[in-house]
């Protein structure tokens, strides 16, 4: 039956309209234009319309956006004076390698030089298992002289990842330190780079890199620490980054 006559403006309801009635040909272009903008990146719950070979569905952003390279996974943020950092249980097989970057690094007492242990078997290693190289390229900022200077360690208790630096609040020290592949089968390594404010002599500027290796056995590292080889950490932000 055909019906005659011309509809009232804003009286045909979806009711009227049949399934897949509303083709492209129907639709304004503007759509998508003319709505409101995100300004933002999507959540991972925001949706996306999507044809999957025809058929029209829903998507997630969670599952089209591109997954990063580098994440950081943690932060600690030392403000007063504290023992220690810490990352435990933050390694897994999401990530093969890891970086931790740590600035304003600041100890309280004078000459402290800054430590990490790891974690192993569900412990800190704690004797006779780290082997460290650290050499140093130094400037005398008083007289722009320089200097070299060497320290190894076999069979010790920790990783020592830098010499003495000063607690001159103006002078704090930074790290940038590469843990490698801390699950797999075999013994646990890690590099590092540190631009070093020194106690020893007034203006001593150090640009340290060294490399260690903990012996202790071929289980998971599950963890690491650091800390100060005399007194606390005043200030210091450390954070821990995975990379796929």
């Amino acid at each position: 039956v055909l019906d005659l006559g011309v509809p009232s403006d804003a009286t045909v309801t979806t009711a009227k309209l049949a399934n897949d009635a509303v083709t492209n040909a129907k639709v304004n272009d503007d759509l998508i234009s003319g709505a409101t903008a995100l300004a933002s990146e999507p959540a991972d719950t925001d949706e996306f319309l999507v044809s999957d070979a025809g058929t029209l569905k829903r998507i997630d952003y969670s599952l089209i956006k591109a997954s990063p390279a580098i994440e950081l996974l943690s932060t600690v943020d030392i403000t007063s004076s504290t023992a220690q950092a810490e990352f435990d249980g933050l390694f897994s097989s999401t990530y093969k390698n890891y970086k931790v970057i740590i600035s304003g690094l600041l100890p309280v007492n004078n000459s402290a030089r800054l430590q990490a242990q790891m974690k192993e078997g569900g412990s800190y290693i704690v004797s006779g298992a780290y082997s460290y190289l650290i050499g140093a390229d130094i400037v005398y900022n008083t007289t722009s002289s320089s200097s070299t200077n060497i320290e190894a360690q076999a069979n010790y208790d920790r990783f020592r990842l830098t010499s003495e630096m000063t607690n001159t609040t103006s002078e704090t020290n930074s790290l940038e330190i590469t843990i490698y592949d801390p699950l797999g089968s075999h013994y646990k390594a890690m590099t590092w780079h540190n631009s070093n404010y020194g106690s020893a002599l007034t203006n001593l500027h150090r640009n340290y890199v060294g490399s260690g290796i903990m012996r202790n056995g071929t289980g998971d590292a599950t963890a690491i620490r650091f800390y100060l080889d005399s007194g606390n950490i005043v200030k210091g932000n450390f954070k821990l980054y995975g990379i796929k």
